[in-house]
């Protein structure tokens, strides 16, 4: 994939991820007016904003590393525009 990165989906990364893993989650956004500013992801009850990176218009990311195995939950991704944070 891209810069060394391979997409998976939640079948294959259940089966394949291993504690200590680096793992990028992706989010997309799209607006027909308007651009997204910023997103947050929460994972394993931990709020991540100021570690996720802009890819590009549409597209924001957050590098993490896969704990202990069976304590891996991505709760919810949230974007934000200028009107505020929209889930």
């Amino acid at each position: 994939g891209a810069g060394g990165w391979t997409t998976k989906t939640d079948a294959e990364f259940a089966v394949q991820a291993r504690p200590g893993d680096g793992v990028r989650f992706v989010c997309t956004g799209h607006k027909t007016q308007g651009t997204f500013t910023k997103s947050a992801f929460f994972i394993n009850n931990v709020l991540h904003v100021d570690d996720v990176v802009k890819l590009n218009e549409n597209q924001f990311a957050v590098e993490y590393t896969v704990p202990a195995a069976g304590q891996l939950e991505v709760e919810s991704v949230l974007l934000h525009d200028t009107k505020g944070w929209v889930d």
